[in-house]
This record gives C-alpha cells, sequence and structure tokens, in this order.
C-alpha cells in the first residue's frame, strides 16, 4: 500500500458519490489457492478506498466526522458482505 515501496491495491468495483468518495467496494477473489479466506484482499482495498476518501477530503474540503465503507468479495459464486 504505502511506506518505502508503493504498492497498488486494485479494487474490482467501488461505488462513488458525487465529490467521487468511495462509498462501497465489491472485490472479487482472484487467488485459486485462497479461495477459504478472501479477508485479506478486501481489507488491502478497503485501506486503499481509506487512502483514496482521505486524498478527496482533504482535496476538497469535506468534513466527514465517521464513515463506513460496506465490503462484498465474491468467491466463486459466493457473496459475502462485511
Amino acid at each position: 500500500i504505502c511506506g518505502e515501496d508503493c504498492q497498488v491495491a486494485q479494487i474490482d468495483v467501488c461505488l462513488l458519490d458525487l465529490q467521487l468518495m468511495i462509498l462501497l467496494v465489491l472485490q472479487a477473489n482472484h487467488m485459486v489457492s485462497n479461495m477459504s479466506h478472501p479477508e485479506p484482499q478486501v481489507i488491502t482495498a478497503v485501506i486503499a478506498a481509506h487512502q483514496h476518501n482521505d486524498k478527496q477530503r482533504l482535496l476538497r474540503l469535506i468534513s466527514v466526522d465517521a464513515m463506513t465503507i460496506p465490503c462484498i468479495t465474491v468467491v466463486g459464486t459466493q457473496p459475502i458482505f462485511y
């Protein structure tokens, strides 16, 4: 995500509002060997979404007291809601 080596976390689908804030994250599980544990991919996607929202909030001077970003991950054809 960030540090000395910048890495990119890819989000499959996200829902944005008019101020370009991410409201929902949908992450499909692409790792065939890790089908029973999709949480690490969802966590990295939500951290990336949070960082994006912070940048948008600072650029646009948006005041946000608290925000919950719902997440959906799909393993095969089974959705899991967070």
